[in-house]
C-alpha cells in the first residue's frame, strides 16, 4: 500500500520499529504487578482476567466455573513451573457441562 505510494520501506520499516517501541513502553505503564507472596490476590486477579476472556465464548454462562478451573490450572503449573502448553482440554461427549472437571498430574 505504501509501497505504490512512493514511499521506501526502509522508512516503513522504522515507522514500525518506532510504533512497535511506543506500544511496548504504554504496555509497561499499564501493566499490573501482582505479588507473588499474595496467592488470594494473584489468583483473583487470574480469576478475573479468565471470567472476562471467557465472556465471548460459548461457555460464557459458565465463565465463573471455568474461570475458578483454569485459575486452579495454571496455579498447580506455577507451583511446578511448568509451561502453559501442558494444560490440555479432552472432549467426552454426553454429559453437562457444568460435570466437567480439572484433573491433576495428567
Amino acid at each position: 500500500l505504501f509501497r505504490s505510494e512512493g514511499i521506501h520501506p526502509q522508512i516503513i520499516i522504522k515507522a514500525y520499529r518506532k510504533a512497535t517501541s511506543l506500544a511496548i513502553k504504554r504496555i509497561n505503564e499499564i501493566a499490573v504487578h501482582v505479588a507473588k507472596t499474595e496467592d488470594t490476590e494473584q489468583r483473583e486477579l487470574l480469576r478475573r482476567c479468565a471470567a472476562t476472556t471467557l465472556s465471548s465464548k460459548l461457555v460464557a454462562t459458565h465463565k465463573d466455573f471455568f474461570a475458578n478451573m483454569v485459575v486452579e490450572a495454571v496455579m498447580i503449573l506455577d507451583k511446578q513451573l511448568l509451561s502453559l502448553s501442558m494444560i490440555g482440554i479432552k472432549k467426552v461427549p454426553g454429559g453437562a457441562i457444568e460435570e466437567s472437571f480439572l484433573v491433576e498430574g495428567v
